[in-house]
């Protein structure tokens, strides 16, 4: 039975983190040491007295930081839990589209300003959206007073609203802000390419969500 002092010695006494697994309904969860100088980490299973010396190429999930547990979307939400989308520009462009938010069996029918848009053409806009992909994280020290480049809310079948911002951070990115907490940025690019493929879909043509 690892004594405190033991507990002390191989830094388990106060983890350097631990991890629990729900499995099967039946849940483990480890308690693991920083990592010594030897590449090893010591260990301990909830339930068991025993410690465990670990190499580190056995235990490659100890130093996961939140990013890397995490999706790379930022925001995706499901095309029939959505009602309707507002695109509001700092350039001065300002678009809403209407959803007839059917069931998932049933054609989704989207109307912009009273003109009914090509399904599989807004299904890509959309999906181009919702590809928000984190490139770093904020370290908390960025400037976010700055005007958004992009407003986007999102208006669920409930009538809850999402409001994404996309404020500049820097020449070339801009955070990401999803309902006043912003904690990754992306290129700016995007707000470009969504206002190009904007207007590719309300003048009928075809819309990519590549980019």
């Amino acid at each position: 039975l690892p004594s405190p002092e033991d507990l002390e010695l191989y830094g388990l006494s106060d983890p350097y983190c631990t991890v629990s697994l729900n499995a099967g309904g039946v849940r483990t969860t480890l308690s693991c040491s920083a990592k010594d100088e030897e590449g090893y980490y010591y260990v301990m299973k909830k339930g068991y007295n025993v410690i465990y010396k670990v190499a580190a190429d056995k235990l490659f999930w100890a130093e996961y930081t939140y990013a890397d547990m995490a999706t790379s979307l930022l925001y995706a939400p499901y095309i029939y839990d959505v009602k309707s989308i507002s695109l509001e520009f700092e350039t001065g462009e300002n678009y809403t589209f209407e959803a007839n938010t059917p069931e998932v069996s049933e054609d989704l029918v989207v109307t912009s300003d009273g003109q009914v848009l090509d399904n599989a053409q807004y299904r890509k806009f959309y999906e181009l959206l919702i590809y928000s992909t984190k490139e770093m994280e904020l370290t908390g020290e960025e400037d976010l007073s700055a005007e958004p480049k992009l407003t986007i809310t999102f208006t669920r079948k409930e009538g809850n609203k999402d409001v994404i911002r996309l404020i500049p951070v820097s020449v070339r990115s801009v955070a990401f802000e999803l309902n006043g907490t912003a904690e990754y940025a992306m290129r700016g690019e995007f707000v470009n390419k969504i206002l190009r493929e904007c207007g590719h879909l309300l003048n009928g043509e075809t819309v990519t969500s590549d980019w």
